[in-house]
């Protein structure tokens, strides 16, 4: 049986990342570690969110781009469409300002740890389901001059 270290706060949740070498940065007074990602050769920013809600811990993959507003309407239908395919889904796109993104959690087990390996995962995972839709969702979220074809993406 494996000793695993429970995450009782925030400062928990960093002592794993540096035993599993993953590179980070704090964000001062807040509940977010930032770990630099690359979407398909372009910078972006996987923060990890200490939830209130005790037991859970949030990863969130930004999406290299911002949606127009006038497109939202149909990334929102194609994201539906994405999710639904997925084993586990997690696209959001914030209407009011047109981020994307990928979200996932954990769930802290009994003994309120994450085992080790599971965050590099849930970041992999990430990145993963980012890069696979990246193409379709940008083009979605292209401005065009007449109806969206989303019917066109092959999900599988």
């Amino acid at each position: 049986m494996q000793n695993y270290k429970p995450f009782e706060n925030l400062d928990a949740l960093v002592a794993q990342l540096e035993t599993e070498r993953i590179p980070f940065r704090k964000e001062e007074n807040e509940p977010i570690i930032n770990i630099p990602t690359r979407i398909v050769e372009k910078e972006s920013l996987l923060p990890i969110q200490w939830e209130p809600v005790e037991g859970v811990v949030q990863f969130i993959q930004l999406l290299p781009f911002i949606v127009p507003e006038e497109e939202r309407k149909a990334v929102a239908v194609l994201i539906n469409r994405i999710n639904f395919a997925l084993p586990i889904l997690g696209f959001v796109l914030n209407e009011k300002n047109g981020v994307l993104t990928y979200r996932t959690q954990a769930v802290l087990n009994e003994k309120k740890a994450i085992p080790p390996g599971f965050i590099g995962a849930f970041i992999a995972l990430s990145i993963h389901n980012s890069e696979q839709f990246l193409t379709q969702l940008q083009a979605s979220a292209t401005p065009k001059t007449m109806n969206h074809p989303t019917s066109q993406f092959d999900l599988k």
